[in-house]
């Protein structure tokens, strides 16, 4: 498959991206989403299909994909429950090694080409719309004590605080300790004065309740997304009495984990869980729900995270 025809199929995929990104029908957007969804699975289906007639069997690849995020985000081990959720969407598989990888700043995945440029698009533009949310920037046209509270309420610290609003102007001076202690005042009598209850958590539980609550919708909707295109060719398949289409699928994951093994061994895909307690906040987590739920299941031309700093805050 030329790298033309791939370009040219993202950008169909994008297109229809962008539509459901536009309509304020969330059903109506949701047939985009999955239809953007169908295209890139019967496009990987198609790849396969021409590659194995030209060499009998179509090699996977393994790309190093930026991994900086790990180390630097404090929400670093929501971002990575994504980023494995979305690998398996997109029929990839993350060669994590051992666990010293996660000091690196890249790590491999591999799949087929196509389904690793989708798997890129994914995860890069869902990590940025959470990290937007994590970390809103003020608006010029607001008063000060507008931009604080939203930005406060957003789970950002009095510090970060600072340095956004004294960069439109709104700070007279750098901000300082005794900066935040006029903050803290600000806000809370405006939450009085409003009769606003008073967000009383630290930014970095905040942030990870939010975080887990974002992911969780996200991949839950993923997963949907994934049963009901599943579904749906099942009754196709039905109707028509052909398999193929399934029974490539089916090689496909399979040659993906051969390669895999072949390239790395199983030690290397095998990965490893991660647990650890959270204190949670369930406000927090009921506000990342929500921009879950809002989010838009898209993708994005940047190739990469590059845009790392919003989500390190």
């Amino acid at each position: 498959m030329t790298d033309s025809k791939r370009a040219k199929m993202l950008e169909r995929v994008r297109a229809l991206l962008a539509k459901a990104d536009s309509t304020n029908f969330e059903g109506e957007a949701d047939v985009f989403r999955a239809k953007a969804d169908e295209l890139m699975t019967k496009f990987a289906i198609e790849e396969w299909q021409l590659e194995a007639t030209k060499q009998g069997r179509p090699e996977p690849e393994a790309r190093q994909f930026n991994f900086d995020w790990y180390v630097a985000s404090p929400v670093k081990h929501q971002l990575y429950t994504m980023f494995s959720s979305l690998s398996k969407h997109c029929r990839c598989i993350v060669a994590t090694g051992t666990w010293s990888n996660y000091g690196s700043n890249a790590i491999q995945v591999v799949g087929l080409p196509s389904d690793l440029d989708y798997f890129d698009m994914l995860f890069t533009h869902l990590a940025l719309q959470m990290g937007k949310s994590l970390e809103p920037k003020p608006d010029p046209d607001k008063t000060m004590i507008e931009n604080l509270v939203m930005m406060k309420e957003a789970g950002m610290k009095w510090s970060r605080i600072g340095e956004l609003l004294y960069s439109i102007d709104q700070l007279e001076q750098p901000y300082t300790r005794n900066t935040g202690v006029k903050f803290t005042k600000l806000y809370s009598d405006y939450c009085r004065l409003n009769n606003r209850p008073q967000l009383r958590v630290s930014p970095i539980v905040y942030q990870r309740s939010y975080a887990q609550g974002f992911v969780k919708i996200v991949t839950e909707r993923i997963a949907a997304m994934r049963k009901a295109q599943e579904d749906r060719e099942a009754g196709e398949r039905f109707m028509s009495g052909d398999n193929s289409m399934a029974l490539v699928l089916v090689d496909i994951r399979q040659q993906v984990e051969d390669y895999a093994y072949d390239l790395l061994g199983k030690k290397g895909v095998k990965g490893r869980q991660v647990s650890r307690s959270m204190t949670v906040n369930g406000a927090a987590l009921g506000r990342g729900r929500e921009a879950g739920k809002r989010a838009n299941i898209s993708g994005n031309p940047q190739r990469g995270l590059k845009s790392n700093k919003q989500i390190r805050r």
